[in-house]
């Protein structure tokens, strides 16, 4: 690490709006998650930024492996126990 240098940031932000409290139809729901399986926004906003997508979906070894491989594929996964 140079000291004294000049160093420069960028930073580049997407307002996500249409994530927060949104109106869905009944039934359904949404997670975005982040690499460790951390909830960012959830269709239900309690559960945004508390829960951890991965012990919620029983652990799933493969839903891991489809996040960590940036893959999408369909999976059949036992969200809270149901």
């Amino acid at each position: 690490m140079q000291r004294g240098g000049d160093f420069k940031v960028a930073s580049l932000t997407i307002p996500l709006r249409a994530l927060i409290d949104p109106v869905i139809v009944p039934g359904f729901g949404f997670a975005v998650i982040d690499r460790d399986g951390e909830v960012l926004f959830h269709s239900d906003p309690r559960h945004s930024l508390v829960e951890n997508f991965f012990d919620e979906s029983d652990r799933s070894r493969r839903l891991r492996a489809l996040v960590a491989a940036k893959h999408q594929e369909w999976v059949d996964i036992r969200l809270l126990g149901r």
